[in-house]
């Protein structure tokens, strides 16, 4: 398999995030449960590289699905007025939901536990925070 030249996180900062039990239990809960689900189709502990990156695939497209199903649901034509248009919330956050799962099982494919993610999340937001908070970086205008 060719290598693919990623985007660099080595300014990422991973070790020093203090993380304790508590922090991340739900999202932990949450990893167990879709795991339990997904095991009726994907061995998510002992995938080669190749159905990695196959069902990985598999899982952006539904979530891309998912999304295009959420578009359904708002008002996102800029070019169309919207006078009357009322947004189901439960709908729309059955949709996310929905969304949540896929990435989960992305998570799962790829050995990203929920200490891993809580993480890899606070570190990259505070990359983010830099990002907009310092123009010589190139976020910034």
């Amino acid at each position: 398999m060719s290598e693919i030249v990623q985007q660099k996180c080595d300014i990422l900062d991973l070790e020093t995030i203090e993380v304790n039990d508590e922090q991340i239990k739900c999202l932990q809960k949450l990893l167990d449960l879709q795991k339990s689900f997904g095991q009726k189709f994907c061995n998510f502990d002992n995938l080669t590289d190749e159905e990695k990156v196959k069902w990985t695939k598999e899982f952006m497209i539904c979530m891309q699905s998912e999304m295009t199903e959420m578009l359904e649901g708002l008002p996102w034509k800029h070019w169309k007025q919207y006078s009357d248009f009322k947004i189901n919330l439960p709908e729309l956050q059955y949709e996310i939901i929905d969304l949540l799962h896929f990435y989960l099982s992305i998570c799962l494919i790829w050995g990203i536990d929920a200490k891993k993610m809580y993480r890899l999340y606070l570190s990259k937001n505070k990359q983010n925070f830099k990002r907009q908070e310092d123009p010589k970086l190139g976020y910034v205008k």
